[in-house]
């Protein structure tokens, strides 16, 4: 039987928060590179950057919330999953698929090279088009999944916590068997050694946001009635958030600049931690958000939010203009040249994004639908 649901609005701000990370660590991955590791604001620039690295595992999170708040009371059937994918077709693999075409293209012309078509489609295929397009290739994948899960969960709601505990175990199961094995055979097909474009790891995140939408409303009815306890909990996630994250930027600093560098696991577990504590921080701040929030930022908020996508399709396009500036020695001007890079990215994008969504026809297969962001 379907239930109406509530339009999540505390969920803008974590869209926002995730899609400003995105922009935080595409503008300072130049600064990482090219910066003195001696300076003295080198550290700075490796902290944002490294504290930035939960977007893409957020918005894996709140793409499972979102579906799954949305689809755990429907009914399964032919149609209800044929209206689905169609709805991704339009909203997020069309616009994948053209922007996939312009940055290779524009990749190609750069490197003054020529491609095939068959190259073309391989890197649509696997997600390499550009850098930034493995998260959409990653997504994709977890829509092939979904059926499976809402199925389940429409069947048996309590399986909610065994999905997000067998996506951990996946998730784990499958960063020790690459490391030990699977990177070490010869002849694989390239994309089983990109493991960042395989949903498998990401596996307890998306696994974790369809456990959480099904215990929203008793999360939310908690809160209310514990406000001492809520305000607690604030400050000792945003503490731990700080602390984890601190410590995971430390240790590619130390690497960076000392050359003391900690075991691969190391690293993968503390940036596992501070993701989780992220989700946990991101959502506590959304209900926060929703009770606190000036009605004139959450108009900013939203805007951000809905038109989120197409600033992720676009912003590396504008980076890459605004990185053929020449970049200056002066310290202040280096400095001034990254904030620039981040406020050209997202504003600019954001603009263009908003623009398109009103002027252009057809601009859901360009930008995706960005109006009341739901997963209908």
């Amino acid at each position: 039987m379907n239930k109406h649901h509530r339009y999540l609005t505390e969920m803008n701000l974590v869209r926002a928060f995730a899609i400003i990370a995105v922009l935080l660590i595409h503008s300072t991955s130049s600064a990482v590179n090219s910066a003195n590791v001696n300076s003295s604001f080198y550290f700075l620039y490796v902290l944002i950057n490294k504290m930035s690295t939960f977007a893409v595992p957020l918005f894996l999170f709140l793409s499972g919330f979102v579906l799954m708040y949305s689809y755990q009371h429907r009914e399964v059937t032919l149609s209800s999953i044929n209206t689905f994918y169609k709805r991704r077709m339009t909203n997020v693999i069309i616009p994948y698929i053209i922007f996939s075409c312009i940055y290779f293209t524009l990749t190609h012309l750069t490197s003054l090279s020529l491609y095939s078509f068959a190259e073309l489609g391989e890197a649509i295929l696997i997600g390499k088009a550009y850098a930034h397009l493995y998260y959409i290739f990653v997504m994709v994948q977890f829509y092939l999944l979904f059926p499976i899960l809402w199925k389940l969960i429409a069947t048996r709601k309590s399986t909610a916590i065994w999905i997000w505990l067998i996506g951990f175990i996946i998730q784990w199961a499958y960063f020790y068997i690459n490391r030990e094995y699977i990177s070490q055979l010869e002849g694989l097909p390239q994309l089983f050694k990109r493991t960042a474009s395989l949903f498998v790891s990401y596996t307890a995140y998306f696994g974790c946001g369809v456990w959480i939408a099904t215990r929203y409303s008793h999360m939310l009815q908690f809160l209310e009635k514990h406000t001492v306890q809520y305000r607690v909990y604030r400050i000792v996630i945003l503490v731990a958030w700080i602390c984890s994250g601190v410590y995971y930027a430390n240790l590619f600093y130390r690497g960076w600049v000392y050359k003391d560098w900690e075991s691969s696991p190391h690293f993968a577990w503390t940036w596992f931690i501070f993701i989780m504590i992220s989700i946990a921080l991101s959502i506590i701040s959304s209900r926060y958000y929703e009770l606190k929030c000036p009605t004139w930022l959450q108009r900013i908020i939203t805007s951000l939010s809905d038109h989120s996508f197409g600033i992720y399709l676009i912003h590396p396009l504008l980076l890459y203009m605004y990185r053929r500036l020449p970049m200056s020695g002066d310290p202040i001007l280096f400095n001034l040249y990254f904030v620039g890079q981040f406020l050209f990215g997202l504003i600019v994008a954001w603009i263009l994004t908003i623009l398109i969504s009103k002027y252009v026809p057809y601009a859901t297969y360009i930008v995706g639908n960005g109006k009341k962001r739901s997963a209908k």
